[in-house]
């Protein structure tokens, strides 16, 4: 399957999903950029997910990357484009991936689809001796968060007052 690749308004290129085994395959060719840039598949209904960052080379911009059935059942059902954005910005949440325009989130604000799921409220929580928590049965590790930017694929919950960074494990 070919899915177009767009930057600014335009399609720059051409997102090449295959199966290769038992993953699948997200293979992409961009022309160079100046900035640091990420990767971001769009479906038809506004939905958006993080696929990763584009890798510089002589030629260019290149994206590789292998995926289980797991990590692609996060993804978009029905993917209709891939977008390229600077690092740092995401989709806008009307998902509409003709216009290519990139808008900026606050440092604070920052939750990516591609990230864990925010848990259930009848999650069963491990305390740690160090501050954090983990869920097992979920695969769910939540750090304290200390005032930073999140980081990508990273969520922040707010438990018992304390707010802290959520990561799928």
């Amino acid at each position: 399957m070919e899915i177009p690749v767009m930057e600014n308004g335009e399609r720059v290129g051409t997102l090449r999903v295959s199966a290769k085994g038992l993953y699948t395959l997200f293979e992409a060719r961009l022309p160079p950029a100046a900035a640091l840039s990420r990767l971001w598949l769009l479906g038809k209904n506004g939905s958006a997910a993080h696929l990763g960052l584009l890798a510089p080379c002589p030629s260019g911009r290149v994206f590789s990357r292998r995926l289980t059935k797991l990590e692609c059942s996060r993804l978009p059902s029905a993917p209709m484009t891939a977008l390229v954005l600077p690092s740092g910005e995401k989709p806008r949440p009307s998902g509409k991936a003709e216009e290519g325009r990139p808008q900026s989130s606050p440092a604070g604000d920052r939750k990516v689809n591609a990230g864990p799921r925010l848990p259930h409220p009848e999650v069963t929580w491990r305390n740690l001796p160090d501050g954090s928590m983990i869920d097992r049965k979920r695969r769910l590790l939540a750090l304290p968060w200390a005032g930073e930017k999140l980081p990508c694929g990273v969520r922040k919950i707010l438990r018992n007052g304390k707010e802290y960074w959520l990561f799928r494990y």
